[in-house]
């Protein structure tokens, strides 16, 4: 069984990243249910619970690990992050996250996608993480900047629902991460 399809736990000071479970599926729904999300990734809007029992049933892909971010002090679901699109023998992965709109500015995402980053690298063995950001949200642009992302520029977006739009590249590479975890 290849690595990333063993669902850890990955524990922050604020955030732990788990499996999702069945009984997330009213705050999977709540929180998706945000046109600000829509509008940013590949959840659709509205954001019904049929949705999100179909994606927990379905959150086992063989090339992705889909982690929800809950709090660690009370285990609530409050977002989901990602590496999508994992080909070991090339090292890559894609990042993907989001986090509901009462939980956004208060360093959840960041700790969240840092726990990902760390588990992608020593674990999984990758070597290359890269990202996409629509181009107004420069919150996204600037968190993926502040943890040593580098900009590649715009590509037209490959995700059928967003089509037509362009889509900002970040690539992290694991020498690059691993030059900031010595600091």
């Amino acid at each position: 069984m290849p690595p990333h399809r063993l669902r850890p736990v990955l524990e922050g000071r604020y955030v732990r990243l788990r499996p999702l479970r069945p009984s997330d599926t009213a705050d999977l729904q709540r929180h998706a249910n945000d046109p600000t999300i829509a509008r940013f990734t590949t959840v659709p809007y509205p954001y019904t619970l049929a949705h999100a029992r179909d994606f927990i049933q379905q959150s086992a892909p063989p090339n992705a690990l889909p982690l929800c971010i809950a709090l660690r002090a009370t285990d609530e679901f409050i977002g989901m992050c990602s590496l999508m699109d994992i080909d070991p023998p090339q090292g890559t992965a894609e990042l993907g996250y989001w986090i509901s709109r009462l939980h956004r500015r208060k360093g959840y995402t960041t700790e969240a996608v840092r726990l990902i980053i760390r588990h992608g690298f020593q674990m999984l063995g990758l070597t290359r993480i890269y990202a996409g950001t629509h181009p107004a949200n420069q919150a996204s642009a600037q968190l993926l900047r502040r943890i040593g992302f580098t900009y590649e520029g715009t590509t037209p977006h490959f995700r059928p629902n967003l089509a037509g739009q362009t889509i900002e590249k970040y690539t992290l590479r694991k020498e690059d991460w691993a030059a900031t975890q010595a600091d």
